[in-house]
């Protein structure tokens, strides 16, 4: 879905500008500063200390709250289990599904970096979603589900979109959301600034002929 089809425009994009950070990639590093609870498989008396703050100390089953990022770094050491938020639950994501669908052109208030985090976790934590594998495809597929039923919101809304408009009240979106219509948003409105500037002037055109016509012909009549 769109992290998949994000990271593959980046490729591209990076192969041709060196300097071009992504929307996704911005996205997914804000999302890794999300707080997640884990049950270490370690034991650590002494407290992990990091710019954005301090964790542990760590003791094998009790609940330690860490960022998603170093979370995901324990995990795939096998030194922890990560427990999914609440919202990213089957049933919950089929609630989310169907509210979407119901509020027609209005966006459900998920999660701000509800499709980044529910992605890194379904990946690299499918052995805590009750070892099923059909589970996990369950879950991904309602979030690609939600995405695309948001995207097609998105571009309905770009579709209405009149050449006077100054402005666009998009509620609720999230992070991903934000950082991907961000970059579009900024060159459409200013594509059609440009337009309404050419319009204004194909208009006034007509009347500033007009009245240096008649200019000309009161000249002439003083003339004579």
């Amino acid at each position: 879905f769109r992290i998949c089809s994000g990271r593959r425009l980046a490729a591209k994009m990076s192969q041709q500008d060196l300097h071009y950070c992504p929307p996704v990639y911005l996205s997914e590093f804000a999302a890794s500063n999300q707080l997640v609870k884990i049950n270490p498989k370690f034991e650590l008396s002494k407290p992990l200390q990091f710019v954005s703050g301090t964790y542990g100390p760590f003791k094998p089953s009790r609940e330690a709250v860490v960022p998603l990022w170093l979370a995901l770094v324990l995990k795939r050491r096998q030194m922890c289990e990560i427990y999914p938020p609440d919202w990213l639950d089957a049933e919950a994501l089929q609630g989310y599904l169907e509210t979407e669908r119901e509020v027609g052109h209005d966006f459900v208030n998920l999660p701000f970096h509800f499709l980044e985090v529910g992605k890194m976790l379904v990946d690299v934590n499918d052995d805590y979603l009750l070892s099923n594998e059909k589970f996990c495809d369950e879950i991904r597929a309602l979030l690609r589900d939600i995405d695309t039923q948001r995207e097609e919101k998105i571009r309905q809304g770009l579709r209405t979109l009149k050449t006077y408009t100054t402005g666009i009240k998009l509620a609720n979106l999230t992070s991903l959301e934000v950082h991907s219509t961000r970059p579009i948003l900024s060159n459409l409105f200013d594509k059609m600034r440009l337009l309404s500037t050419v319009q204004e002037g194909q208009l006034q055109a007509p009347a500033m002929a007009e009245t240096q016509t008649q200019d000309s012909g009161a000249y002439s009549t003083q003339d004579q």
